[in-house]
């Protein structure tokens, strides 16, 4: 792979600068790709081949490194398509400015190419904003039509009732996993009711410096299979039973892994779950009178703040 980093970087030795993630390499005009590197890929390597190494190439100990996307994307046409592809697959926007040039990048490459403009959009598999309670991140989440993960940071309080609709009415039912980060829990509960059909939920309240509402919400529908939840305070408890307080078995026929990181939480009202079929539990600690024989599925269990002596396990 570093031989291949190395080929671009003398390729483009006389290319125009490298372009902005999403702006700039959507717009990227195929006159500035020579003809000679093109001809030089289609007597090699078919493409389907170069698709596979584009994709390994991308990561350096297993994290993506953007800047060699953006540099396969200048080789030749053959290559840029998907390159920008993959370069769109994960999409990192820090606040309403990053979200307004992402969804003015798309739309300029939909008026250009619809073809090459739906297969970037279709290509966003995992979302990350720092949003409020503006509307335009419900443009973004329609812009994404195979979306799967939302990483959502939410400062705010609340949403407003229009925001909060038109977010609802454009989040893409292909959404499986929700990773967030709150500091108000008014603004989680709202959120939180747009996912009936998530898997994977991941929150972190370590910011929250209020008590969890009382009544919480109806009990939701999703059939989790793994569920994380950070809080600094007390209150682990409610969520916990509340995530999993679905209708009929839901969530606790299905979840595999829970993992909860709050000094206050202690396993044994795992029995009273009904977790069943439960494989992998992290909790701060386990005691000698903490009862874990309903969990007869168990692979590991990790204890992230042990007091001792430990318990031992048969």
């Amino acid at each position: 792979m570093k031989a291949l980093r190395r080929w671009v970087s003398l390729r483009q030795e006389s290319s125009a600068p490298i372009l902005t993630r999403f702006s700039r390499v959507a717009t990227v005009s195929s006159s500035r790709t020579s003809n000679s590197s093109s001809n030089v890929l289609e007597s090699s390597l078919p493409i389907e081949l170069w698709i596979l190494i584009l994709q390994e190439a991308q990561y350096d100990d297993l994290l993506p490194r953007y800047k060699w996307l953006r540099r396969y994307a200048l080789v030749c046409r053959a290559w840029r398509p998907h390159a920008q592809q993959l370069l769109f697959a994960h999409v990192a926007l820090r606040g309403s400015s990053h979200c307004k040039a992402f969804v003015r990048a798309v739309r300029s490459s939909n008026a250009r190419d619809a073809a090459h403009g739906e297969a970037l959009q279709r290509a966003v598999r995992t979302v990350s904003m720092v949003m409020d309670h503006q509307e335009i991140y419900a443009d973004v989440v329609r812009l994404c039509p195979t979306l799967r993960e939302l990483h959502l940071c939410m400062y705010h309080a609340s949403f407003r009732p229009d925001a909060l609709a038109l977010l609802a009415a454009n989040i893409p039912e292909t959404v499986r996993a929700l990773r967030v980060r709150v500091y108000h829990f008014t603004a989680l509960f709202q959120l939180l009711r747009l996912f009936p059909r998530i898997e994977y939920l991941e929150v972190d309240c370590s910011g929250v410096n209020e008590p969890l509402p009382d009544p919480l919400l109806a009990a939701p529908p999703w059939p989790l299979r793994e569920l994380r939840y950070v809080s600094l305070r007390r209150g682990a408890h409610g969520f916990v039973e509340w995530a999993l307080s679905g209708p009929a078995a839901g969530s606790r026929e299905t979840l595999e892994v829970l993992r909860v990181q709050c000094p206050t939480f202690s396993p044994s009202i795992l029995p009273t779950l009904g977790v069943a079929r439960l494989r992998s539990l992290a909790v701060p600690r386990v005691m000698a009178g903490d009862d874990l024989s309903v969990l007869t599925h168990v692979e590991e269990v990790w204890l992230t703040a042990p007091r001792f002596p430990s318990p031992t396990f048969a």
